[in-house]
């Protein structure tokens, strides 16, 4: 990372120091560097954004403890757009498909996360905290999809009516009052470290950009979905959990909900590249989503096909079609 790509405060806080940029995530709204700073390895995050602030971020980190995130080392003194935090490495490193031993690290790690207390200024958690704003936030991007003419109006009545079917379960469930928690929000493969020995790891949660409140059973069937777990992987998940928590309440909600979470996030991933390309959300890694659009598009006609049987086409393209209408 170039001292010009760097708050300058973050700059007077560790003088002499270069820091090499990571790879931009395709969120992009924030940019990672690494330093050797007195024998330590260190990451620091900064928004891009000269008004972004990583507040909420870094309290939840705080919240979470340095046992189950990586320990904060310093951060900008509190002002209006606090831009940087610095962190220690986490300790071990990821894995590339979760083990059974794995799976039981990530679910205990979750259950204890979901047991602090949730900071004040923590928001909710975005793409919905509850299981009903999470079936309406997929139901929105199909409205942006057709839009933009990436769905055409049969495709979106098609895909509406496989969303709706697959929260016929989370529906009956709505009007229960879930417990809320401080959630990850991105529990996937890349943010989970896991440190310790093959048949007994531990699980450290990185990334807390996506943080938020929200029902618990949210963050299980997010991690089913970006990971694609199988029926039998996705059991020992949800059971290694309900073991934890010593309660079949969240693990019970998190499996109504998982076949609706899959096409919510194909549509969602789908709706951002749409507005990234579109110049509507500024990324670092605009170039990264535009190579991915053939797969998120796949990945989209792929759920709705095992959930429904039908086909559908997504015409996602790296020019915004002519005459499209533009987002709200």
């Amino acid at each position: 990372m170039t001292r010009q790509a760097l708050p300058e405060s973050l700059v007077r806080a560790f003088p002499g120091r270069t820091w090499r940029l990571l790879p931009a995530s395709e969120r992009g709204a924030h940019r990672v560097a690494r330093a050797a700073v007195d024998g330590n390895i260190l990451y620091a995050k900064a928004c891009l954004d000269p008004q972004g602030d990583v507040s909420a971020e870094l309290a939840a980190i705080r919240a979470a403890g340095s046992t189950l995130a990586p320990a904060i080392v310093n951060a900008a003194r509190p002002t209006p757009n606090r831009r940087w935090f610095v962190m220690q490495a986490a300790p071990g490193r990821p894995s590339g498909a979760w083990s059974a031993a794995e799976l039981g690290a990530v679910a205990k790690t979750l259950a204890r996360l979901h047991r602090v207390s949730v900071p004040n200024a923590t928001p909710a958690l975005a793409g919905g905290g509850t299981l009903a704003s999470t079936l309406r936030s997929g139901h929105v991007a199909i409205d942006k999809l057709r839009g933009t003419r990436v769905l055409d109006a049969k495709d979106a009545r098609v895909v509406s009516a496989a969303l709706t079917r697959a929260g016929r379960p989370v529906r009956e469930l709505v009007d229960l009052e879930p417990q809320i928690a401080l959630c990850h929000g991105d529990v996937r493969s890349p943010n989970v470290f896991f440190a310790g020995p093959g048949a007994r790891p531990t699980a450290t949660l990185l990334d807390f950009e996506h943080a938020g409140r929200g029902d618990p059973a949210i963050d299980l069937a997010r991690a089913c979905a970006y990971e694609r777990l199988s029926s039998h992987r996705w059991f020992v998940l949800c059971d290694a959990y309900a073991e934890a928590v010593g309660d079949d309440a969240t693990v019970d909600r998190a499996i109504s909900l998982a076949p609706a979470m899959a096409l919510i996030l194909a549509l969602q991933a789908a709706r951002f590249a749409v507005e990234v390309l579109g110049g509507r959300i500024a990324s670092a890694a605009a170039a990264a989503v535009a190579r991915r659009l053939p797969e998120i598009g796949r990945r989209v006609e792929t759920v709705v096909g095992e959930l429904d049987g039908a086909r559908v086409r997504v015409r996602l393209q790296t020019r915004r079609p002519s005459g499209a209408r533009g987002h709200a």
